[in-house]
Protein backbone atom coordinates (compact mmCIF):
# COMPACT_ATOMS: atom_id res chain seq x y z
CA UNK A 1 0.00 0.00 0.00
CA UNK A 2 2.74 2.18 0.45
CA UNK A 3 4.73 1.41 -2.82
CA UNK A 4 6.20 5.06 -3.42
CA UNK A 5 6.20 4.00 -7.00
CA UNK A 6 2.43 3.99 -7.37
CA UNK A 7 0.67 6.99 -7.16
CA UNK A 8 -3.07 7.39 -5.21
CA UNK A 9 -5.35 6.21 -7.72
CA UNK A 10 -8.27 8.24 -5.84
CA UNK A 11 -9.52 7.66 -2.40
CA UNK A 12 -12.25 4.85 -3.54
CA UNK A 13 -9.54 2.27 -4.77
CA UNK A 14 -7.08 3.16 -2.40
CA UNK A 15 -9.65 1.99 0.09
CA UNK A 16 -10.54 -1.25 -2.23
CA UNK A 17 -7.00 -2.04 -2.38
CA UNK A 18 -6.25 -1.87 1.70
CA UNK A 19 -9.33 -3.64 2.43
CA UNK A 20 -7.72 -6.78 -0.37
CA UNK A 21 -4.24 -6.29 1.37
CA UNK A 22 -5.77 -6.81 4.92
CA UNK A 23 -7.54 -9.59 3.96
CA UNK A 24 -5.16 -11.25 2.17
CA UNK A 25 -2.88 -10.94 5.44
CA UNK A 26 -5.24 -12.08 7.68
CA UNK A 27 -6.38 -15.15 6.08
CA UNK A 28 -2.51 -16.24 5.55
CA UNK A 29 -0.54 -18.45 6.86
CA UNK A 30 2.58 -16.60 6.70
CA UNK A 31 3.75 -13.32 4.85
CA UNK A 32 6.86 -13.33 3.03
CA UNK A 33 8.50 -9.57 2.21
CA UNK A 34 11.45 -9.00 0.16
CA UNK A 35 13.21 -6.78 2.33
CA UNK A 36 13.63 -6.25 5.94
CA UNK A 37 12.15 -2.51 6.08
CA UNK A 38 9.26 -4.13 4.18
CA UNK A 39 9.00 -6.49 6.94
CA UNK A 40 9.09 -4.32 9.56
CA UNK A 41 6.58 -1.87 7.65
CA UNK A 42 4.00 -5.29 7.86
CA UNK A 43 4.54 -5.32 11.42
CA UNK A 44 3.88 -1.93 12.26
CA UNK A 45 0.51 -1.87 9.51
CA UNK A 46 -1.03 -5.35 11.34
CA UNK A 47 0.20 -5.05 14.76
CA UNK A 48 -2.88 -7.66 15.80
CA UNK A 49 -1.27 -10.62 14.01
CA UNK A 50 1.22 -12.33 15.12
CA UNK A 51 5.08 -11.57 14.26
CA UNK A 52 6.02 -14.63 13.16
CA UNK A 53 3.30 -14.81 10.27
CA UNK A 54 5.93 -12.40 8.64
CA UNK A 55 9.15 -13.61 7.45
CA UNK A 56 11.91 -11.59 4.33
CA UNK A 57 12.50 -13.82 1.51
CA UNK A 58 15.08 -11.99 -0.65
CA UNK A 59 14.75 -11.35 -4.49
CA UNK A 60 17.68 -13.03 -6.38
CA UNK A 61 19.11 -14.39 -9.44
CA UNK A 62 19.20 -17.96 -10.85
CA UNK A 63 22.38 -18.28 -12.06
CA UNK A 64 20.86 -20.39 -15.11
CA UNK A 65 19.59 -17.19 -16.95
CA UNK A 66 23.29 -15.94 -17.46
CA UNK A 67 24.91 -19.28 -18.93
CA UNK A 68 24.55 -17.42 -22.60
CA UNK A 69 26.37 -14.05 -21.80
CA UNK A 70 29.09 -13.40 -24.09
CA UNK A 71 31.31 -10.65 -21.98
CA UNK A 72 32.38 -8.09 -24.03
CA UNK A 73 36.07 -6.97 -24.65
CA UNK A 74 36.76 -4.41 -22.33
CA UNK A 75 38.53 -0.85 -23.30
CA UNK A 76 41.79 -0.81 -21.39
CA UNK A 77 42.57 2.89 -21.96
CA UNK A 78 39.33 3.40 -18.92
CA UNK A 79 37.82 2.31 -15.89
CA UNK A 80 34.79 1.96 -17.06
CA UNK A 81 31.86 2.61 -14.66
CA UNK A 82 28.42 1.26 -16.34
CA UNK A 83 25.04 1.79 -15.81
CA UNK A 84 21.84 0.27 -18.04
CA UNK A 85 18.76 1.85 -17.25
CA UNK A 86 16.11 4.98 -17.13
CA UNK A 87 17.52 7.79 -15.49
CA UNK A 88 15.09 10.31 -14.32
CA UNK A 89 14.04 12.66 -11.65
CA UNK A 90 15.79 11.99 -8.56
CA UNK A 91 17.67 9.39 -9.96
CA UNK A 92 20.27 11.58 -10.77
CA UNK A 93 23.79 10.70 -12.08
CA UNK A 94 25.24 14.14 -11.33
CA UNK A 95 26.89 13.26 -7.90
CA UNK A 96 28.89 10.45 -10.25
CA UNK A 97 29.82 12.56 -12.90
CA UNK A 98 31.06 15.10 -10.55
CA UNK A 99 33.08 12.53 -8.84
CA UNK A 100 34.36 11.94 -12.52
CA UNK A 101 35.40 15.51 -13.60
CA UNK A 102 37.58 15.50 -10.24
CA UNK A 103 39.03 12.22 -10.72
CA UNK A 104 40.23 12.95 -13.80
CA UNK A 105 41.30 15.85 -13.04
CA UNK A 106 43.94 14.01 -10.21
CA UNK A 107 44.80 10.99 -13.09
CA UNK A 108 45.70 13.53 -16.06
CA UNK A 109 48.85 12.39 -16.82
CA UNK A 110 48.57 9.04 -15.65
CA UNK A 111 47.59 7.34 -18.52
CA UNK A 112 44.51 6.35 -17.42
CA UNK A 113 41.16 7.79 -17.03
CA UNK A 114 37.37 7.21 -15.81
CA UNK A 115 34.42 6.89 -17.78
CA UNK A 116 30.75 6.51 -17.53
CA UNK A 117 28.45 4.29 -19.64
CA UNK A 118 24.92 5.08 -19.09
CA UNK A 119 22.44 2.32 -21.67
CA UNK A 120 19.70 3.87 -21.58
CA UNK A 121 17.31 7.18 -21.60
CA UNK A 122 18.10 10.31 -19.68
CA UNK A 123 15.41 12.61 -18.35
CA UNK A 124 16.64 15.54 -16.25
CA UNK A 125 14.97 18.69 -15.31
CA UNK A 126 18.74 19.99 -16.73
CA UNK A 127 20.53 18.91 -20.34
CA UNK A 128 22.84 16.30 -19.26
CA UNK A 129 25.18 16.49 -21.89
CA UNK A 130 25.47 20.45 -21.87
CA UNK A 131 25.94 20.65 -18.20
CA UNK A 132 28.68 17.80 -18.40
CA UNK A 133 30.08 18.49 -21.95
CA UNK A 134 33.57 18.40 -21.24
CA UNK A 135 32.72 14.83 -20.29
CA UNK A 136 31.49 13.90 -23.20
CA UNK A 137 33.87 15.57 -25.05
CA UNK A 138 36.78 13.97 -23.90
CA UNK A 139 34.88 10.54 -23.99
CA UNK A 140 34.61 10.28 -20.21
CA UNK A 141 30.55 10.05 -20.37
CA UNK A 142 29.02 8.16 -22.99
CA UNK A 143 24.98 7.83 -23.50
CA UNK A 144 23.76 5.31 -25.67
CA UNK A 145 20.02 4.10 -26.73
CA UNK A 146 18.35 1.81 -24.32
CA UNK A 147 19.11 -2.15 -25.43
CA UNK A 148 17.46 -5.25 -24.94
CA UNK A 149 17.98 -7.12 -21.53
CA UNK A 150 20.66 -9.57 -22.61
CA UNK A 151 23.06 -7.17 -24.35
CA UNK A 152 23.02 -5.15 -21.53
CA UNK A 153 23.82 -7.76 -19.13
CA UNK A 154 26.58 -8.46 -21.81
CA UNK A 155 27.10 -4.84 -21.64
CA UNK A 156 27.99 -4.44 -18.29
CA UNK A 157 29.90 -7.90 -18.12
CA UNK A 158 32.28 -5.02 -19.82
CA UNK A 159 32.73 -2.63 -16.89
CA UNK A 160 35.26 -2.69 -14.34
CA UNK A 161 32.36 -1.38 -12.20
CA UNK A 162 28.19 -1.39 -12.38
CA UNK A 163 26.35 1.15 -10.50
CA UNK A 164 22.99 1.83 -8.94
CA UNK A 165 21.71 4.98 -8.62
CA UNK A 166 18.93 5.10 -6.31
CA UNK A 167 17.08 7.85 -4.52
CA UNK A 168 15.23 7.15 -0.68
CA UNK A 169 12.76 4.12 -0.60
CA UNK A 170 12.33 2.84 2.87
CA UNK A 171 11.32 -0.35 1.49
CA UNK A 172 12.17 -1.16 -2.18
CA UNK A 173 16.11 -2.24 -3.55
CA UNK A 174 16.62 -1.99 -7.26
CA UNK A 175 16.77 -5.57 -9.21
CA UNK A 176 19.75 -4.66 -11.22
CA UNK A 177 21.60 -5.40 -7.48
CA UNK A 178 20.85 -8.92 -8.37
CA UNK A 179 22.01 -8.67 -11.80
CA UNK A 180 25.04 -7.25 -10.68
CA UNK A 181 25.40 -9.85 -8.16
CA UNK A 182 24.37 -12.70 -11.08
CA UNK A 183 27.64 -11.33 -13.82
CA UNK A 184 29.70 -10.97 -10.40
CA UNK A 185 31.11 -7.64 -10.97
CA UNK A 186 32.01 -4.73 -8.01
CA UNK A 187 29.22 -2.48 -7.21
CA UNK A 188 28.94 1.56 -6.81
CA UNK A 189 25.84 2.45 -4.80
CA UNK A 190 24.92 5.69 -4.65
CA UNK A 191 22.17 5.87 -1.86
CA UNK A 192 21.08 7.38 0.91
CA UNK A 193 22.96 4.45 3.74
CA UNK A 194 19.55 4.31 6.06
CA UNK A 195 17.15 3.03 2.69
CA UNK A 196 16.48 -0.19 2.27
CA UNK A 197 19.47 -0.66 -0.51
CA UNK A 198 21.90 1.23 1.15
CA UNK A 199 21.03 -1.43 4.66
CA UNK A 200 21.78 -4.06 2.98
CA UNK A 201 24.82 -2.79 0.95
CA UNK A 202 26.30 -2.54 4.77
CA UNK A 203 24.69 -5.78 6.04
CA UNK A 204 25.72 -8.04 3.77
CA UNK A 205 28.92 -5.95 1.78
CA UNK A 206 27.65 -5.76 -1.67
CA UNK A 207 30.07 -2.74 -2.49
CA UNK A 208 31.11 0.49 -2.60
CA UNK A 209 28.24 2.62 -0.93
CA UNK A 210 28.05 6.39 -0.48
CA UNK A 211 25.51 9.09 -0.12
CA UNK A 212 24.64 11.47 -3.00
CA UNK A 213 25.69 14.23 -1.02
CA UNK A 214 28.64 12.28 -1.09
CA UNK A 215 29.96 13.20 -4.72
CA UNK A 216 33.88 14.24 -3.34
CA UNK A 217 34.75 11.43 -1.60
CA UNK A 218 33.66 9.35 -4.00
CA UNK A 219 35.90 11.06 -6.14
CA UNK A 220 38.47 10.74 -3.73
CA UNK A 221 37.85 6.83 -3.98
CA UNK A 222 37.61 6.33 -7.48
CA UNK A 223 41.53 7.74 -7.72
CA UNK A 224 42.09 5.42 -5.33
CA UNK A 225 40.26 2.38 -7.04
CA UNK A 226 42.21 3.79 -10.14
CA UNK A 227 45.77 4.09 -8.99
CA UNK A 228 45.88 0.81 -7.03
CA UNK A 229 44.42 -1.00 -9.07
CA UNK A 230 41.96 -2.38 -7.05
CA UNK A 231 39.38 -4.39 -9.04
CA UNK A 232 41.54 -5.07 -12.59
CA UNK A 233 41.77 -8.73 -13.03
CA UNK A 234 41.06 -9.38 -9.09
CA UNK A 235 37.76 -9.17 -7.80
CA UNK A 236 36.39 -12.89 -6.44
CA UNK A 237 33.11 -11.72 -5.67
CA UNK A 238 31.72 -10.91 -2.76
CA UNK A 239 31.51 -13.29 0.30
CA UNK A 240 27.42 -13.00 0.65
CA UNK A 241 26.54 -13.36 -2.75
CA UNK A 242 25.47 -16.98 -2.67
CA UNK A 243 23.04 -15.34 -0.28
CA UNK A 244 20.94 -14.43 -3.20
CA UNK A 245 21.48 -17.11 -5.33
CA UNK A 246 17.81 -18.31 -6.00
CA UNK A 247 18.60 -21.93 -4.56
CA UNK A 248 19.32 -20.81 -1.39
CA UNK A 249 16.09 -18.59 -1.14
CA UNK A 250 14.30 -21.59 -2.25
CA UNK A 251 16.07 -24.18 0.28
CA UNK A 252 14.82 -21.42 2.87
CA UNK A 253 10.93 -21.42 1.17
CA UNK A 254 10.82 -24.87 1.09
CA UNK A 255 12.31 -25.00 5.01
CA UNK A 256 9.42 -22.33 5.95
CA UNK A 257 6.60 -24.64 4.32
CA UNK A 258 7.83 -27.71 5.75
CA UNK A 259 7.76 -25.81 8.85
CA UNK A 260 4.51 -25.17 8.51
CA UNK A 261 3.04 -28.05 7.40
CA UNK A 262 4.50 -30.56 10.11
Amino acid sequence: MNNPFHPSKGALLDAWALRWERRIVEHANVVSLNTEPLKQEFLQRYPQQPADKFFVMPNGFDLADFDRLEEEAADERYFTLAHAGFLYGVRDPAPLLQAIEYANQELAGSGRQIRFRQIGDIQLDYDVKERFRTLVSDGSLVIEPPQPYQQCLQALTAADMVVNIQPATRSQVPSKLYDYLAINRPILNITPRDGALGAMVRKYELGELFAFEESEALGQRLVEIVQKDEYSGSFEGYNNRSRFDSRHTAWDLAEKIKALTS
